[in-house]
């Protein structure tokens, strides 16, 4: 049987252990709460909200896809309209 003084001896352990858990816990939220605040204001400053971030990617990516897909049928016109010069 252990004794109340063993057993507080042990509680005391586990509590300074978890103390020092939850200061370092504390301290890895604190720098990725600063690291949120910092990419959030990078985001800020390229005139994007950080809130709708994930809509506007998907706008830019559509817009993106439309204009290449223009570009690459503009190019194929050309290198057809070319065609027909160099089959002289």
């Amino acid at each position: 049987m252990t004794s109340m003084k063993d057993r507080l001896k042990a509680a005391t352990e586990l509590s300074e252990k978890l103390q020092s858990k939850v200061q370092r816990i504390s301290g890895l939220k604190e720098a990725a709460e600063n690291n949120l605040s910092e990419v959030e204001e990078e985001i800020r400053s390229n005139n994007l909200d950080p809130d709708t971030l994930p809509e506007t990617l998907d706008k830019l990516r559509e817009t993106l896809e439309a204009s290449l897909e223009k570009f690459e049928a503009d190019l194929a016109s050309a290198q057809e309209a070319l065609s027909k010069f160099e089959d002289r």
